[in-house]
């Protein structure tokens, strides 16, 4: 129960923080988009408003000036009028018919249909997003006595191309704060990725220099004891002695692997070119024996190609294997049928290493999370070994590893190397 307890605490140190971090960032960014968005739609309004009244302060002005009695004033202040409107505009008489057209891109040209047809397509566009302004004549009937207008023209416009612009920009602010995020996001899980890795290798090379200590002075008694006069004693406790002698020597090699293992971990080794399927071959027999697959009930089937070198480190390659062997002897616990399938072969220039199981498979939730320092679905497992044969494969032999898996069937890992080194 306290080692539960402990695996779950260290499952929320490594995730509670940087998921409240990343929270946060997150609803700042949505909070400064929105305000962005919402100043943006108010300036669009502003300009629309704009574009409006000085449309229709135009047609008014032009009312007056139609109605004016002095013919070179009106001309010269319609002319100043017309040269401060900076948005298509187009002047219709009131059957339709376009008498002027200015910042259209088109030029009015009366005998050329196409270039009518042009504007007249453009005023429709124009009529869709803004109803066109009625100009009237005022006069005085000199029998009634009373002001009469009269329809002269209609005044069509279409929005300014700034105001086109900034109905883009939300957008564009959008795609800015959407891949300033992702950024934000990847930069983040990479920092903290980098920050596990380099704690994980630093806690590496101190368990290889905690257990090289002992396993020094181990040694060295070991030769005190190969020094007793074993033929002096009786058979049986010669036997005996002989036996733990044997264990004990293993043993110590064991810990002396496992410590060069640990304290390779955090530089990068030395590459030899050597037979792939020998190194697999012979880590799959020492995880024979460690793993007990024979007692265990665990068929295992082995397919290897042969005289497939490729530059290695030997010892870092056989702690691949044994992790995950180990791992799918873990997954055959509760199966009915526990088979593991080794395959060894090469694809083009790619060695491929392929260790599959009948075990209960890996849900897709967490497909994604097992090779994260520190993640581990065992009771009393640490989320060490996946992320090792990671950072093995892909940083210190330029490999990939997958992981293709269905809950109920079972689980494969494969490891692909390049057969050459990639400068």
């Amino acid at each position: 129960m306290y080692m539960v307890k402990i695996g779950r605490m260290r499952r929320y140190a490594l995730r509670r923080p940087g998921s409240m971090a990343m929270l946060y960032f997150f609803i700042g960014v949505v909070i400064i988009g929105i305000i962005t968005l919402l100043y943006s739609h108010l300036i669009i309004n502003q300009v629309r408003a704009e574009v409006k009244r000085t449309s229709s302060a135009y047609a008014t002005l032009s009312t007056l000036l139609i109605s004016s009695r002095i013919p070179q004033v009106s001309e010269m202040l319609a002319e100043e009028i017309g040269e401060t409107i900076n948005f298509p505009t187009i002047i219709t008489d009131k059957t339709g018919e376009i008498i002027a057209a200015k910042n259209t891109k088109v030029e009015l040209k009366p005998d050329d249909p196409a270039s009518m047809r042009e504007l007249k397509r453009i005023m429709e566009e124009m009529d869709k997003s803004n109803d066109p302004i009625p100009i009237y004549s005022y006069h005085m009937n000199p029998n009634t006595k009373e002001i009469e207008k009269n329809l002269m023209f209609y005044f069509h416009y279409k929005e300014p191309h700034l105001i086109t612009l900034l109905l883009w920009l939300p957008i564009l602010e959008i795609v800015i704060i959407v891949l300033f995020l992702f950024l934000g996001i990847m930069s983040y899980n990479n920092m903290r990725r980098s920050e596990r890795e380099a704690l994980w290798a630093g806690m590496a090379k101190e368990t290889a220099h905690q257990i090289g200590t002992p396993v020094s002075s181990l040694i060295g008694w070991l030769e005190i004891l190969k020094e007793i006069e074993i033929k002096k004693l009786r058979v049986k406790d010669r036997t005996m002695v002989e036996k733990a002698l044997s264990e004990i020597e293993n043993d110590i090699r064991r810990l002396k692997r496992i410590s060069t293992r640990f304290g390779s971990i955090g530089e990068k080794p030395n590459l030899k070119k050597q037979n792939l399927s020998t190194v697999v071959k012979k880590a799959i027999d020492y995880s024979k024996k460690r793993f007990k697959l024979d007692r265990e009930g665990i068929s295992l089937e082995e397919r290897y190609e042969e005289d497939i070198f490729i530059p290695l480190n030997e010892e870092q390659i056989s702690w691949c294997i044994e992790n995950l062997v180990k791992n799918s002897v873990f997954a055959l616990e509760k199966s009915k049928k526990k088979s593991i399938t080794i395959t060894v072969k090469r694809i083009n220039q790619t060695a491929v290493i392929s260790i599959r199981d009948t075990g209960s498979g890996i849900e897709k939730s967490i497909r994604r999370h097992i090779f994260n320092p520190g993640f581990t679905t065992k009771r009393y497992g640490w989320g060490f070994g996946l992320s090792l044969v990671k950072r093995i494969v892909e940083e210190f032999h330029n490999g990939r590893i997958k992981v293709n898996s269905k809950v109920g069937e079972g689980t494969e890992f494969v490891i692909l190397i390049p057969t050459k080194p990639i400068k």
